[in-house]
């Protein structure tokens, strides 16, 4: 079994080592400046709990791939990972089994760690687990741009029907685990997104709705929408999400058609996406000076 905790590169996932139940096998992939970052902080807690002898998991100089074996069981590596790495109640868990079945719980610490003991001990077959938080309402445009192949971790979370969609056109459908909705994500860079403008929509309702998390890959944005739309509903589909334009601003969409936000009012993510709208219109007037600059040099 892996547990992947995505992060920009996707790239930190714990297996069980096949030989020993009790030691857990940590694989980096290239992480950020800021990943390594939270890399030391895990490495500290590691060492504290006497799971590994250094706190240096990452090593700059290395290989763009590496592993270290942890003195623990993978339920109790996952659970400090996912608390260091995403933490908070906006967080959540699932797992997939072989036969097809999700399970999932909310993030808090006592949670995961019982969740996490329990499929570990579970006579069934675990495909794959995950911890992603929750995307943020209210979102900037989207645009077109370059699809990068799908991640494992994204794959291992579809069904057939929805890995054969997703390798054709970079979209999928789901269901709304509350009211059984289909709705239509797409991956951010899709001509598909652009046209909607964001990258879920209600296709029942034909409405838009409106989250984002550019702060992950899109392949990770697309699989937390997925399972919150799928087991927690309502944090996605509330009175910040479900809007429709009303001359120069916003009302929330077909009335009471959504759910009570959870995690504040219709004003949630509105200071998140005026910052990412802020940086992508500073890097957009910068490519367009730099494109300038280059066509005069030419």
């Amino acid at each position: 079994m892996k547990w992947f905790l995505p992060s920009w590169n996707g790239d930190f996932r714990v297996e069980q080592n096949p030989n020993n139940s009790k030691i857990s096998v940590l694989t980096m992939h290239e992480p950020t400046l800021a990943e390594q970052g939270a890399l030391k902080v895990l490495g500290e807690r590691f060492v504290k709990r006497k799971w590994c002898e250094s706190s240096v998991l990452w090593n700059p100089e290395g290989k763009k791939e590496q592993h270290v074996d942890l003195g623990a069981p993978l339920s109790s590596v996952a659970t400090e990972m996912a608390k260091q790495l995403k933490g908070g109640k906006q967080t959540l868990s699932a797992v997939r089994y072989s036969n097809g079945k999700v399970e999932t719980v909310e993030g808090t610490e006592a949670n995961l760690e019982r969740f996490a003991q329990e499929v570990e001990s579970s006579p069934e077959d675990p495909k794959a687990g995950v911890t992603v938080k929750r995307p943020t309402p209210c979102c900037p445009q989207c645009f077109e741009g370059a699809v990068d192949p799908a991640t494992e971790v994204l794959l291992s979370f579809l069904t057939p029907e929805q890995h054969e969609q997703w390798a054709a056109e970079r979209t999928l459908i789901c269901y709304g685990g509350r009211t059984g909705y289909r709705y239509l994500l797409a991956h951010r860079h899709t001509p598909v997104a652009r046209r909607m403008g964001k990258i879920c929509c209600d296709v029942d309702n034909g409405i838009v709705v409106h989250f984002h998390d550019h702060s992950v890959p899109p392949e990770e944005e697309v699989l937390a929408a997925k399972l919150c739309l799928e087991h927690r509903e309502s944090w996605l589909r509330n009175e910040a999400t479900m809007l429709t334009r009303v001359g120069s601003g916003w009302a929330t969409e077909f009335g009471n058609n959504h759910f009570k936000n959870p995690f504040g009012d219709g004003m949630d993510g509105v200071p998140d996406t005026q910052l990412t709208t802020g940086i992508g219109s500073v890097l957009l007037a910068l490519g367009k000076v730099l494109s300038g600059a280059n066509r005069g040099q030419s």
